[in-house]
């Protein structure tokens, strides 16, 4: 095997799709190590609210990317791209690498890199237009980049803040239009991913397996978790907690809503947040897809994965 391209499987999908069973499933039948691809489950001590793996799971299968940073810190694409492929590199040779997680931009920084027309952070403009944010909204921002960078501005119609925040820094800083970099050459990956993926074709089936996950999360302990972390120290604004579930956890701790509306809210905002990754990797024609019963997409997969010739080996060991 050529050691600078390896093969790596990716299992790619919205949230409370299966794609970390998937995985599991997958380790019982061929040698596998498995590097998370979540923005949140690199946090320590975000563990209920991330849907982590248990202690039990990560010493049955080799996990990475799990745990390497605290929650007062902040983390990103950029950061993920080097961290995951160095596990990728770090992967015993008899074992083939899994990039697991539903964190598209986080899949697509380790396997297509980013444009080599990439900055610096500027933390003083950063900060400006943070304080902006918070002063006049997102809108605002929104329609300032709609003014610089009209490309930009349609593909981050969303309104996510923080895509936001990177573009109109990208262009504070270069006097360039952010969508400029799309085009330009990208610092690959020196290995060879193939691309599946699992969904529920009915979404009510997704949104109600996502309501499940949600309740189990509030009733098995997301408020003690949250408490404990703001009790280190870590402030309310952090990155880590500005995310579905501790959000509506922080405001039921600071009494601005009840238990039952809080809950409401983070079964809606996870609803929404699987939508928007669906369009996210619908739009990715690499992936194969993969429905159905645990068994039988476990079946579909093997049968999918002995047909590619980078990874027929593992799988038929």
């Amino acid at each position: 095997m050529d050691a600078k391209r390896r093969p790596v499987l990716v299992i790619g999908g919205p949230t409370a799709a299966g794609k970390s069973s998937l995985a599991l499933q997958l380790a019982k039948i061929f040698p596998l190590e498995i590097v998370s691809a979540d923005a949140r489950q690199v946090f320590t001590y975000l563990n209920i609210g991330t849907a982590k793996p248990t202690q039990q799971e990560q010493l049955e299968v080799k996990h990475h990317c799990i745990d390497i940073c605290h929650p007062s810190e902040d983390y990103n694409a950029a950061r993920f791209l080097t961290d995951a492929r160095n596990a990728v590199n770090i992967v015993s040779e008899t074992h083939l690498p899994v990039l697991v997680g539903g964190s598209g931009m986080y899949i697509s920084a380790a396997t297509d890199g980013f444009s080599t027309a990439g900055i610096e952070p500027n933390e003083e403009l950063r900060e400006a237009l943070r304080q902006k944010l918070d002063r006049n909204g997102i809108e605002a921002l929104f329609s300032e980049l709609e003014v610089a960078d009209p490309i930009a501005a349609e593909k981050y119609s969303d309104r996510n803040p923080r895509r936001i925040l990177r573009a109109l820094e990208y262009i504070g800083v270069t006097n360039k239009k952010f969508s400029e970099t799309w085009t330009a050459e990208k610092n690959h990956a020196e290995f060879d991913p193939v691309f599946i993926g699992v969904r529920f074709q009915e979404k009510e089936k997704l949104n109600l397996k996502i309501n499940e996950r949600c309740q189990q999360m509030w009733n098995g302990g997301l408020i003690a978790e949250t408490q404990s972390v703001l009790e280190m120290g870590v402030d309310r604004d952090a990155q880590s907690l500005r995310t579905v579930g501790y959000r509506e956890a922080l405001q039921f701790i600071h009494d601005e809503i009840d238990a039952t509306s809080a809950l409401m809210n983070m079964k809606t905002t996870t609803r929404q947040y699987a939508k928007r990754q669906r369009t996210w990797f619908y739009r990715d024609e690499r992936y194969t897809w993969f429905e159905g019963s645990d068994k039988m997409i476990v079946d579909a997969v093997l049968t999918h994965l002995k047909s590619v010739p980078s990874v027929a080996s593992f799988v038929d060991l």
